[in-house]
């Protein structure tokens, strides 16, 4: 028996030496050991590191975090939500220096099908417009034609075309920034500035967002609450002289779910 109680004490001794350089592991082995247990702990760096990862999981995991955070509407599996989509007419109308104005949201109706929303709020996760702009059939072949095109999300709807462009009612209306005393409530997500000449008498654009926004409506009604797609079009024309004026043509692809 006393051959079995040196050899407790050694077998303590070492252990005692083995985790003086670990003041946690040597506390549980205290613990265990008043408990009449003589347990080798489990370095706490041990017990808490994590397995190691080869270069392309690393590499893979940021990239999955990052698509995330850009699309955080995206849907993670096909169950989850589904994506629709509506191809939006913007009727062909003539461009002047008083400037056309299209809101596009509450062309969406509810219902079932692949182009409606079920309920009353929707978030878009990307857009694209597309069209043309053509110079007007009595235009003079010494006087180009500038054509500016803007798309904004409004947080407010029902503004006027005086909101997208700080100047309208001349001709610098085609060359004006956007006005700095509505900038709460709009923002300004896409832009395209055109020339039209004898030489270059139409043009093709198109272009887009994927930056996601929330769109809401009245009660089981089309009325946009908040976050309207607008697109604003102005040219250097006066519109009293409608045959000089430029036609825009145009259609605005939305895809979105229903939140």
């Amino acid at each position: 028996m006393s051959k079995q109680k040196s050899q407790v004490k050694v077998n303590r001794g070492k252990q005692d030496r083995s985790h003086s350089s670990n003041p946690s592991a040597l506390l549980v082995a205290e613990a265990r050991r008043d408990a009449g247990t003589v347990i080798t702990p489990i370095p706490c760096e041990a017990a808490t590191s994590t397995p190691r990862h080869s270069v392309a999981e690393k590499k893979a995991a940021e990239l999955t975090l990052e698509l995330l955070r850009r699309h955080p509407s995206i849907p993670r599996s096909p169950t989850q939500k589904l994506v629709k989509w509506a191809l939006l007419n913007l009727s062909s109308a003539v461009a002047s220096w008083d400037g056309l104005l299209f809101s596009l949201m509450g062309s969406i109706s509810q219902g079932d099908d692949y182009n409606q929303r079920v309920g009353d709020s929707l978030k878009v996760i990307k857009w694209r417009l597309r069209g043309w702009v053509v110079q007007g059939s009595a235009a003079s072949p010494t006087a180009d034609c500038t054509v500016q095109i803007t798309v904004n999300e409004s947080i407010v709807p029902g503004l006027a075309i005086t909101a997208f462009y700080a100047e309208t009612g001349s001709a610098f209306a085609a060359i004006t920034g956007e006005d700095s005393s509505f900038r709460e409530a709009t923002r300004r997500v896409g832009h395209r500035s055109i020339t039209l000449h004898t030489y270059h008498p139409r043009t093709h654009f198109e272009f887009g967002s994927d930056r996601p926004f929330d769109t809401l409506y009245n009660a089981n009604a089309t009325t946009v609450v908040s976050g309207e797609l607008n697109v604003a079009v102005v040219s250097n024309k006066d519109p009293a002289s409608a045959t000089t004026n430029p036609t825009f043509i145009g259609d605005m692809q939305v895809w979105f779910v229903d939140v």
